[in-house]
Order: structure tokens, then sequence, then C-alpha cells
């Protein structure tokens, strides 16, 4: 069915786009290119094989991950990421392979970009295309899984993935420690960087509500000498509070965790990476600002990856700063009502031009660091205001000569990504 009406969009000249959970809607741009055709992936819901021995599976893109992390767990296994599965737990393997999304796991596994280890998939003028195999052992040539992963569904239709598995680990456990966002990335460093003789391993650090959280998983005996180790150290990094929970508590923890990572009600996502070396001054850099200018920013990091996401939140403006904000807002001449519409929402207008001169200073600090920032999620008319992007990659024309060669005619997911034909 996928192939065929793939051939009759490229038959008729039809822009396609892509949908699963939609989870993920608010990190698309804020553009409106002509869509003819909305492609909803939720019906290619299967899993196709899961060969435990081999510690494979093969899934259709369609399905949601939570559906395939319970088929495979009845078998000891699981497909190590986390990413946040958000309302209804309905994110699926398709998209969160289209956005290379991942969750507090990746500093031990990596994301589905590394799990992933072959791929079916249509092009825009009804080519089918496969990729890589059904087993862990690649083949030599190109890895079209890794471009495919994260192009946002705008270079091909990814019908179906073969991934590896890992096992559910016998024992877990979670250490916690009360820190700033600046302290906890001077901890991980301390943690991750230095040689260290008592060997610690994790398989999470992350920085959530607060607090710094390291992660444990395997034998019993292990995950116990771990953490014992791990809280040593943190006492003696000045951390407090410290705490260890275990088994199905930090499973749930990290649940928790992981799902902190979408963006609530009111608030604008800025995901930002910056090397690893160079973390902790942007992290103390940041902090300073915004503690100096009262920007009442929410921190999830994986600090260990130089990675953070930081919400910008807080109430709306006070009434008196509402003429400030909206100086200079310039609404669009073609829509004649919008005078009124902004009238009706002062407030939301005053708030968007507000997360995006925070989003702009954000990005700055990353900048500053030789690292980027770009929105994912966020209030109404940010990007009137701020690029979501920012400043482009240098890769930008290699892009645009990939897109073009396996898309010429920009019919699959227009305006979604950094290029277009």
């Amino acid at each position: 069915m996928l192939l065929e009406i793939v051939r009759g969009a490229a038959e008729d000249g039809l822009i396609l786009q892509l949908q699963g959970g939609c989870t993920k809607i608010g990190w698309l741009l804020d553009r409106n290119p002509p869509i003819d055709v909305a492609l909803d992936m939720s019906g290619l819901a299967a899993i196709i094989a899961h060969d435990h021995g081999d510690m494979t599976a093969t899934v259709q893109a369609g399905i949601p991950l939570a559906h395939v992390q319970a088929a495979v767990a009845e078998r000891g296994q699981r497909l190590a990421i986390d990413p946040p599965l958000g309302p209804g737990r309905q994110a699926t393997v398709g998209g969160v392979f289209a956005t290379d999304d991942a969750g507090p796991g990746r500093l031990g596994y990596g994301s589905l970009r590394e799990l992933c280890i072959g791929a079916s998939f249509v092009l825009a003028d009804g080519t089918v295309g496969k990729s890589g195999s059904k087993v862990i052992k690649n083949v030599a040539g190109y890895d079209l899984c890794k471009l495919l992963c994260g192009s946002r569904g705008t270079l091909a239709i990814v019908g179906q993935l073969t991934v590896r598995l890992h096992p559910i680990p016998a024992a877990e456990a979670t250490v916690r420690a009360d820190v700033t966002f600046s302290a906890a990335a001077r901890a991980a460093r301390k943690l991750t960087a230095e040689l260290d003789p008592d060997g610690l391993t994790f398989h999470g650090l992350d920085v959530h509500a607060g607090r710094l959280w390291v992660r444990f998983t395997g034998a019993s005996g292990f995950v116990t000498e771990q953490s014992r180790v791990t809280q040593r150290r943190l006492h003696d990094l000045g951390a407090t509070q410290i705490d260890v929970i275990d088994g199905i508590d930090s499973r749930n923890a990290w649940t928790e965790a992981s799902e902190a990572r979408m963006a609530k009600s009111g608030e604008t996502t800025v995901a930002v990476t910056v090397p690893g070396a160079r973390f902790e001054d942007f992290a103390r850099g940041l902090t300073e600002w915004a503690d100096g200018i009262d920007a009442r920013l929410r921190y999830v990091a994986d600090p260990g990856l130089g990675a953070a996401l930081i919400m910008i939140a807080g109430p709306p403006p006070e009434p008196s700063d509402l003429d400030a904000l909206l100086e200079g807002h310039n609404p669009a001449p073609e829509a004649s009502a919008f005078e009124a519409i902004v009238e009706d929402h002062r407030f939301a207008i005053a708030e968007a031009k507000r997360h995006a001169a925070l989003a702009g200073g954000i990005r700055r600090a990353a900048i500053a660091h030789g690292g980027h920032a770009r929105l994912r999620d966020r209030v109404p008319h940010v990007v009137r205001h701020i690029d979501p992007f920012g400043p482009l990659p240098s890769s930008v024309p290699l892009m645009a000569r990939v897109k073009a060669a396996l898309d010429p005619d920009g019919r699959l997911a227009p305006g979604r990504y950094l290029t277009n034909p």
C-alpha cells in the first residue's frame, strides 16, 4: 500500500509529508509549504521478526516504540533507547528515527542511529531501497541508515527498520544528588574525564529537576560497588542530599527523566550541543547570565555528551512591559485581521518576543563555546523574531546535493529541514 501511494503521488507530482505519533510536531519549521498528501504511517505498525538468538528485531516504522519494548521484553530483551514517548506513549520507531531523538540512555548505548542495522525505504519517485542487513555484522558499502536517521523524512520514506537489541540488565541503581546546573557539569567532568582507578562505568548521567543522576546497570555486585564509589565521589565534590534508588524505582525514575525532555505547555525548548571539554564553562556562564536577569530556565542535560535541553518558561510579562515588548512588531500585511488578533493576544505576542530574546542569549552562549543551539517546541510566534536553526553548518551545500540526488523535485516534506532543492 505504501509503495502504491508513493508511486501514485510521483505520477501526479504530489507533495508528501509523513506523520506518525505526532509527538514532535512542534519541532517543525514554522513555514507553510503546500502539502498535497499527509502520509499517516501509523498503519504500518507490525513487528516483522524478532530473532532473540541474534538479538535483533525488524519492525515497521509506524509502530509505537512502547509496543516494541513490551514485545521484546517477553524474551528478556530491550531496544536500548529511551526517548520521551509523549502523551499516550505514542512516539513511533519511525518518528524517533526520523528525528534522531534520544533520552538519557544515549550516553551508554547511543541513539537509534547506532542501533539501526538495516532499513527498507521508498524514494520520492517510488524506487525501493534497502540498506544494511538483518544481522549485527555489517557489510561493506555506504551506510544509508545513518544518512536517513535524523533527516526528518526529507530524503526517503522509511517503511521498516532492523534494530540491534540488548538484554534487560539483571540489576540497576541510580545515585542522585542536589547540585546546580553548573556544578553538575563540573561533577560530570570529574567523574568521566579523569583517570579513574575505580573503573566507573555509567549507563546514564543526567541533570534533571535540580539533581545530578548517575545510573549503573549490570550484575548486582557491580551495580552495588559502583553506586558506593559514586556516592563517595559526589560527597567529595560537595554535593548534598545524596541518595540511591534501585530496581523498579530506578527504572521508573529514568522514565520520568526521559519524559522531562518534552516541553510543557507555555515552554520553548532550545537544544544545545557544546564540545564536552567546554560544557562546564558554558553551563557556568549561562547560569550566571540567567540568574542575573531572572530568566527562569529549566535545564535537562547530558553533561557527559555536552548536550542540554534548556526550557524557557516563567509567567507572562507584567502589563507595564507589554508596550516595550510589542514595539517594532510588524504583522504580516496580507493578513487583514491580524491587528485584531494581536490586540486580543498581546500577552502571547509579548511572551513570544521574550522567549525569542532568551533563546538568542542561549544561542550566543553556545556559539561562544564552540557549539550551536536550535529551537524545538516553542510558543506561537517565536520564529517571527528568531531563526529556529541559527547559523547554518558548513555541510549545508553537501546536504543540498544529497537532497537533490534523492528527491530532485523536492516533494518529500519541503521546509521541514535545513535544505530545499
